[in-house]
């Protein structure tokens, strides 16, 4: 899985400050974490200093107390081939300083 934090400086206006006539925006901060299948809940934690940027916007640092939005993005079996189905719920999200 994969969560993609953006915030204020990685996004343009009306909610961020990313200008894009001088900055390259969307390069929002993230991280990848791998969860094996289970019937039993799994708990990840992710500290604030394990999100980056990919590197192809313009370079910001990162700040908690900006976030806009949290995308969450699941990889999908190549189309045509066979994959397993799996049900995913996020619960319990917290945010811990």
């Amino acid at each position: 899985m994969r969560v993609i934090d953006g915030t204020s400086a990685t996004s343009p206006a009306p909610d961020g400050t990313c200008d894009p006539g001088t900055q390259i925006c969307f390069d929002d901060f993230q991280t990848t974490f791998f969860i094996f299948p289970t019937s039993a809940p799994v708990t990840v934690d992710i500290p604030w200093n394990q999100l980056s940027q990919i590197g192809f916007g313009t370079p910001v640092t990162f700040d908690q107390r900006t976030l806009l939005n949290f995308k969450w993005i699941v990889p999908l079996p190549f189309p045509g081939s066979p994959g397993p189905t799996y049900d995913y719920t996020l619960d319990d999200i917290a945010f811990i300083q």
